[in-house]
């Protein structure tokens, strides 16, 4: 970590690459994101009303349940790595997760969407696939509790760690959560998500500062 920051600077860093190792683990099985269950581990997506998110969860469901398959042969014969390929159907999911479009009322145009997306980072894949595979060589847990402790949080139950994290997210206002989880899974600087968002620079850097502000906060005020 850079000597030239603060520690309350550092603290920002380590908290979200936490929330990057929270959301990488999330994306291992992306349905997760997903269900119609209210079990402690797992959420919904939310935004909007009930209905909404119900109708949203279905539509996101079903559009990856029949698409992955073929995208993943897809895009391992494009990158010819089937590990490169899980991570850039993931990261597909988890950007139109983020984004939620609303103009998108289908199974089919949710799947196109989704089939776009993926093929977009294609074009990153090979320049990107060093970072976004980088892992700490401990086991899951230890790298949730060393992070956590760096970012100030220390926890011994990460499992409920990681359920609160998500939970939180989950509460951000829209934009800020799709900065937040474009910026923080897939480690882009705040010039990448500016442009993959289609905002200033400016904008998409005060969004993820403020959405990591509430979530690091609302973590805190649960924790005492």
């Amino acid at each position: 970590m850079s000597a030239s920051l603060d520690p309350a600077q550092a603290r920002d860093v380590s908290f979200a690459a936490l929330l990057r190792v929270v959301l990488h683990e999330c994306a291992q099985a992306p349905l997760t994101l997903l269900t119609a269950d209210s079990g402690p581990t797992l959420i919904r997506v939310g935004r909007g009303g009930e209905q909404r998110k119900q109708e949203f969860a279905e539509l996101l469901v079903e559009a990856y349940e029949s698409a992955s398959e073929m995208l993943l042969a897809r895009i391992s014969k494009l990158t010819r790595s089937r590990a490169d390929a899980d991570d850039i159907v993931q990261t597909a999911f988890m950007r139109v997760y983020a984004r939620w479009p609303d103009h998108i009322t289908d199974v089919e145009s949710l799947r196109k969407y989704l089939w776009t997306t993926a093929e977009h980072l294609v074009k990153d894949a090979m320049a990107r696939a060093a970072k976004d595979r980088e892992r700490l060589d401990f086991d899951g847990h230890e790298r949730l509790s060393v992070l956590a402790d760096h970012a100030g949080l220390p926890f011994d139950d990460t499992i409920a760690l990681r359920d609160m994290l998500i939970r939180l997210l989950d509460t951000l206002p829209p934009r800020e959560r799709q900065a937040v989880i474009i910026y923080t899974y897939e480690g882009n600087t705040y010039k990448e998500t500016a442009r993959i968002m289609g905002l200033a620079e400016g904008t998409v850097k005060g969004y993820v500062h403020d959405g990591l502000v509430r979530v690091r906060k609302s973590l805190e005020e649960q924790v005492a």
